[in-house]
């Protein structure tokens, strides 16, 4: 173990930047490899931590943030007990809690490395970030002309459905919108994390102005895509970035209660949307028209279990067969995997 532990520290910096300019890299440039990204991280962050002799026991010690995480857990997977779909709620719960136990020890673990390792891991992120959004711009900019080329040259490349892509004569002429929208998903949940990231690494002058270079590539690549999530997203997060410089502990306590509202009034407001015609007006994207729609819906099974629910992943099932569930379910493993899939428009 000592020797291990010895030859991690001595190619540190080389495991270090590799991974943290690689994996943000692929999981912008292939959303469906996040996942697969985020363990990856996890994994080189603990055992550099591990390799200098954190107890492991410090990166999961139970605190009060972790306990009311295992209540959640239990709640989640108790719940799928009684789920239409329990193999799809159970796997759902299953990987939310894989996930917040990797941050939550990835976080732990990053807190007992030295700066010079945070400062590495700091440059390779934010280059990883950088280049991602570049492309993913250019790819925006240019109809995925990258893509396509490379989906002429290596028809290996091309995915396994073809829905919403232009084909003519079996050659792929346009690629569907949503394959460009799970990757601007993926960017923005990156964002605010490599500006701030950007301006405490390079100091403010310098961190202020190529952050505000990233938001502007960022913005243009979201506004010249159809993913209108990430578009609210965007807008709302500068109100509320603009509102904490000036007030931050107001802006604070507003979240918190916008948050706490939301929970307690989202059933009558959804319901409110729906009766009054939201979900045909023309005013609204096609995708939140669809969201008031499946929100109306949802909130009218609330009342047949208010406290317990009717289970994870059991809305879209309520309609159909046992056999059909399950086959449904499996179509769903073919196509899809396991992997984590931002998407660009809710299932209607």
């Amino acid at each position: 173990m000592r020797k291990l532990a010895k030859l991690a520290l001595r190619r540190e910096p080389a495991i270090i930047r590799t991974l943290f300019f690689l994996g943000p890299l692929v999981a912008l440039l292939v959303p469906k490899t996040t996942v697969a990204v985020l363990i990856a991280l996890f994994i080189v962050c603990a055992i550099l931590a591990l390799a200098r002799g954190v107890d492991p026991r410090a990166l999961l010690r139970i605190d009060v943030p972790l306990a009311l995480f295992g209540v959640t857990a239990a709640y989640l997977f108790l719940n799928a007990t009684w789920s239409l779909d329990p193999e799809r709620a159970f796997t759902t719960a299953a990987w939310f809690v894989l996930i917040v136990l990797m941050a939550h020890g990835a976080a732990r673990a990053l807190a007992h490395w030295p700066k010079r390792s945070l400062c590495m891991a700091a440059t390779a992120f934010l280059a990883g970030i950088g280049v991602g959004t570049a492309f993913i711009l250019f790819e925006a900019a240019t109809g995925r002309i990258a893509t396509l080329a490379l989906y002429h040259l290596l028809p290996v490349t091309q995915p396994d459905s073809l829905k919403g892509f232009s084909v003519r004569d079996g050659e792929i002429m346009r690629i569907a919108p949503s394959e460009l929208n799970a990757m601007v998903a993926v960017m923005l949940m990156a964002l605010w994390p490599a500006l701030l990231c950007m301006v405490a690494r390079l100091g403010c002058r310098k961190g202020y102005l190529f952050a505000g270079g990233l938001l502007a590539a960022a913005a243009a690549t979201i506004f010249l895509s159809n993913h209108d999530s990430s578009k609210v997203g965007l807008v709302a997060s500068l109100v509320v970035f603009a509102c904490a410089i000036y007030w931050p502990n107001v802006t604070r306590y507003a979240l918190w209660l916008v948050w706490c509202l939301a929970f307690a009034f989202v059933v009558p407001l959804a319901a409110a949307a729906y009766k009054a015609d939201l979900h045909q007006s023309d005013r609204l994207p096609p995708s939140a028209q669809a969201r008031v729609t499946l929100w109306a819906y949802t909130a009218e099974q609330i009342p047949k279990a208010p406290f317990l629910g009717i289970g994870a992943s059991s809305t879209r099932k309520i309609d159909q067969s046992l056999d059909n569930r399950k086959m449904q379910w499996k179509k769903r493993l073919r196509t899809e995997g396991f992997g984590w899939r931002a998407r660009g428009r809710p299932c209607a």
